[in-house]
């Protein structure tokens, strides 16, 4: 969160779409090393696992399909 708040004050002058992309980014950094795709894709799997084995394959396909 900090990171988001020093790019929203940084002393560069930017346009508001060159900031939302620095945000972008930093959310992207985060987000992977919290969730670091093979695990996640693991998850997903054992996950869509369940789903379809309890009748609900939309939701199966769907977990499968990120």
């Amino acid at each position: 969160m900090s990171e988001i708040a020093d790019v929203r004050d940084s002393p560069l002058v930017l346009s508001p779409h060159q900031q939302e992309e620095r945000v972008a980014e930093v959310v992207r950094r985060a987000t992977q090393s919290l969730a670091p795709p093979l695990p996640l894709a693991r998850r997903l799997e054992g996950t869509a696992y369940v789903l379809a084995e309890t009748g609900r394959t939309t939701l199966a396909r769907q977990a499968l399909a990120v």
